[in-house]
């Protein structure tokens, strides 16, 4: 009985080492990143997570930083980071998220821990989701030449918001 119970603990702590490798692999892993030009100021990032599975950010370029709508998840924040430095020399100052779902939640604390300034519908405090300024049923702010309204409403999850770009929409 005594072998037993070692060799069960030798493959547990062996799947253990093999599990936590795995997941350090997936934070180094660069993420391929599509970039879909709307105007001078304005991208839409794409982030595949599978051959069906994808996940969408938009950038609005001011002229001090650019403005992230939807952080994703923590394992692409440096690739979605090096592609908006790519793209357009200038770090990210802001994040305004769109829902309580994790995905475009989970990469708030690597954007804070670089200066970013967090915008959020006032319920996604009563979620996992890091949170900074917060808003009820709507937030405006000029960034660059761009007016960014985010706009509370009821729909899929807590803290749903729509994003409309005065200039660009």
């Amino acid at each position: 009985m005594y072998n037993l119970n070692r060799r069960v603990k030798t493959i547990f702590l062996f799947i253990c080492f093999l599990l936590q490798a795995s997941s350090v692999k997936a934070i180094d892993k660069e993420y391929e990143i599509t970039t879909n030009k709307i105007t001078d100021q304005v991208f839409v990032l794409s982030v595949a997570w599978s051959e069906t599975s994808f996940i969408n950010s938009a950038i609005v370029v001011g002229d001090e930083g650019v403005m992230l709508i939807t952080a994703q998840m923590s394992p692409v924040a440096p690739s979605l980071e090096a592609k908006i430095k790519e793209l357009t020399g200038k770090p990210v100052t802001h994040v305004l998220n769109v829902a309580s779902d994790t995905f475009h939640y989970h990469a708030n604390d690597y954007f804070i821990e670089r200066g970013a300034e967090l915008i959020s519908h006032s319920e996604l405090q009563y979620t996992q989701a890091s949170t900074q300024i917060l808003f009820d049923r709507k937030f405006s702010m000029q960034f660059g030449s761009e007016l960014v309204t985010a706009t509370y409403t009821r729909a899929h999850s807590k803290g749903q918001t729509i994003v409309y770009l005065e200039n660009s929409n």
